[in-house]
């Protein structure tokens, strides 16, 4: 959900079988993308909400997820914005699932004014 200039989510979820690879089929639509990695040594799940980064995209290049990197689905960088990927992931879909608000009790936001451009 976006409001107030800040995006707030509550899931997240990684494949511990392969990488997932996004690529915009509508280039020019810059979108956000929040990944996280547990702390080197640590399990994957064993992540934080500290672990976690929004990554700002200009709509002009892909992304390419490892294996174990917990990620939700890209947002819009425009309020009325709407992204569409090509997805290419691993033969096998195993995939792991995280929501804050079940685990942790709050939801993570993200403020588009502080992401890096």
């Amino acid at each position: 959900m976006m409001e107030d200039n800040k995006i707030y989510t509550r899931e997240a979820n990684y494949h511990p079988c392969g990488n997932q690879l996004l690529y915009p089929i509508t280039p020019g639509e810059p979108y956000i993308v929040l990944l996280g990695r547990a702390a080197e040594g640590k399990h994957p799940d064993d992540v934080t909400l500290a672990d976690f980064v929004a990554f700002y995209f200009d709509g002009s290049q892909g992304l390419n997820m490892f294996a174990n990197t917990w990620h939700q689905p890209s947002f819009p960088f425009k309020q009325q914005g709407r992204v569409t990927h090509w997805n290419a992931q691993n033969s096998v879909h195993a995939c792991v699932v995280f929501d804050s608000v079940d685990e942790l009790g709050t939801v993570m936001e993200i403020a588009l004014d502080e992401l890096d451009k």
